[in-house]
């Protein structure tokens, strides 16, 4: 089973419980709370997986305080895999699109991790439409709004968006182009964060450490770049912390 590139959050409590599927998810769309349409949109998207591939990520923070794994998530055992197989059988194809609409509802909320969900589904849910589709209009408008809004995001500290693009950008895709000095900024962003919340011993803070073995080998930079993009990385940190984001 592969790791996902964006895990699904651990959902509220009313969202784990043993109801249907159905009133679950009228439960968490009646509180008209963006948050809460995020749980509703992962509870189906969890369902969604779970129906195809009968297994799925499972939040266990017990991955991370146990066996220092930066990743809190592991496959499914089987009595989660029964419960899911009971939960996720009502799901209908309507609930199955309706997904869409929550996630946009969070999104527009600036829910942690929504716009990065937003980026995995591709435009209108296709993510082949970037590769098939790349002169749409429509596609290419979806494309700059995404990526302002993960920018946007970046530079104000959220954890989950800083994660998403450091990966990406790496390597660049149909979406984010390889970027060398936003690698560094977004990956050293986090681990200051991380110092900010943990200590400087924490796992992140010591992982993502502007000088460290991470972040000397997999970018290549001029000394002057890595300086500049540590400061902008310092800003951004700054930006958490004042935001009381973390």
């Amino acid at each position: 089973m592969t790791i996902p590139k964006v895990a699904p959050p651990p959902l509220p409590p009313q969202a784990t419980e043993d109801a249907p599927l159905s009133v679950q998810l009228e439960r968490l769309i009646a509180t008209h709370d963006p948050e809460n349409a995020y749980a509703a949109y992962w509870l189906i998207a969890n369902c969604d997986t779970f129906n195809r591939q009968h297994d799925r990520m499972i939040f266990d923070m017990d991955e991370v305080t146990q066996h220092r794994n930066l990743i809190p998530y592991r496959g499914m055992n089987d009595s989660e895999k029964q419960h899911d197989a009971k939960l996720c059988a009502g799901m209908t194809e309507r609930m199955r699109l309706s997904r869409f609409d929550y996630l946009e509802t969070a999104a527009k909320a600036g829910v942690s991790g929504a716009i990065t969900q937003v980026a995995e589904e591709g435009p209108f849910g296709d993510r082949s439409a970037l590769t098939t589709r790349p002169d749409d209009p429509l596609v290419q408008e979806w494309k700059a709004k995404v990526l302002d809004q993960l920018a946007k995001e970046a530079e104000s500290g959220d954890l989950s968006t800083l994660n998403y693009l450091w990966v990406h950008t790496v390597t660049g895709d149909a979406l984010i182009a390889k970027n060398p000095a936003l690698t560094y900024r977004y990956a050293v962003a986090q681990g200051l964060i991380y110092r900010d919340l943990k200590g400087p011993t924490a796992i992140e803070a010591t992982m993502y450490a502007p000088e460290g073995q991470l972040m000397m080998s997999i970018v290549e930079l001029k000394p002057e770049q890595r300086m500049a993009e540590r400061a902008a990385a310092q800003r951004i940190a700054d930006n958490a912390r004042e935001a009381g984001k973390h």
